[in-house]
């Protein structure tokens, strides 16, 4: 019973770092998108 319980909550904390590490790497490439954008405002 308490090795079911451990298993899980690895399964949980493996997935909550999965998405995390989604999330931030979505940031990032938001950001980069819109120093990208502004540079192009600027030479046009």
């Amino acid at each position: 019973m308490f090795k079911k319980s451990e298993k899980r909550s690895d399964r949980v904390g493996l997935y909550f770092a999965i998405s995390d590490g989604i999330f931030f790497k979505t940031i990032k490439v938001k950001e980069q998108n819109q120093k990208n954008k502004r540079r192009k405002e600027k030479n046009s």
